[in-house]
């Protein structure tokens, strides 16, 4: 494996794994939004004679890796694991397949999906006026909504949830949509990151005491509007399979098949 160190060759990475987004679009996006100089990224790539065929990204501790070959190297890949202490490797489900022997005993493999969504800005619904963009000071509050579901809580711990939330509106990373109702924040959706033309939706919520007011429906209809206007494609990761279904029925289309491995001892 080579250590990317030159913007050239970080560029030969973006132009690799481009064509393939829909099974590494989180590598894509980091890469895209911090780069090799950030402190905390870090970029390797494999080749032969034809040209990269294996990359691996590690962004704080945890890894995004993409090859579209079954014979990537696994050696290398374990070398960097223990060497920073990673407590996720996230990748296409076939690359995850082939780690079992390496992580099983330690990591937990959960599984997940990436769409591609469907164009919702022409829809004519009730309640898109009352969307509304939410700000820094925000984030604690869209963290408890958030976590008050089974589905956010186990996946997040509200303090930290909040703090990534609150950088993501601030850096402009990703903004957050909201809904109030007496002041109160009652339904959020999100862009959890965001590239010149890509962004990835996440952090979808309503409070259940509102959920026959169609507010999913609203705020998706207002995200597009703004996305369509600023020329992006919306994506999102789904790791839960009922929600999988869901957006599936939903007309949303399935472009990979991806999660991660996540340390548990």
């Amino acid at each position: 494996m080579k250590k990317v160190t030159t913007k050239q060759d970080e560029k030969r990475v973006l132009e690799y794994i481009r064509p393939h987004i829909g099974e590494c679009i989180y590598l894509y996006i980091d890469v895209m939004v911090y780069g090799i100089e950030s402190p905390i990224l870090d970029l390797w790539y494999d080749e032969d004679e034809d040209g990269i065929n294996f990359v691996i990204m590690r962004y704080n501790d945890s890894l995004q890796i993409y090859s579209d070959r079954e014979d990537w190297d696994k050696k290398a890949l374990m070398d960097i694991v223990e060497e920073y202490d990673i407590q996720a490797v996230n990748a296409k489900n076939s690359m995850l397949d082939q780690l079992e022997e390496e992580l099983s005993a330690e990591y937990e493999k959960r599984p997940g999906w990436v769409f591609k969504s469907r164009d919702m800005a022409d829809l004519d619904v009730e309640g898109a006026s009352d969307v509304e963009v939410a700000k820094p000071e925000d984030a604690k509050e869209i963290a408890a909504l958030m976590c008050s579901t089974p589905h956010w809580r186990k996946l997040y711990k509200e303090e930290k949830l909040a703090a990534q939330l609150e950088d993501r509106i601030r850096t402009g990373m990703g903004r957050s949509l909201i809904v109030r109702d007496g002041g109160r924040i009652v339904a959020h959706d999100a862009t959890w990151a965001e590239t010149e033309d890509i962004v990835m939706g996440s952090g979808l919520v309503v409070d259940e005491n509102y959920l026959d007011r169609m507010y999913s429906i609203s705020m998706s209809v207002a995200m597009d509007r703004i996305l369509r206007e600023e020329g992006k494609e919306k994506y999102f990761h789904v790791s839960d399979p009922a929600r999988m279904k869901m957006f599936k029925k939903m007309g949303h289309k399935l472009v990979g098949e991806t999660g991660k491995w996540m340390k548990v001892k």
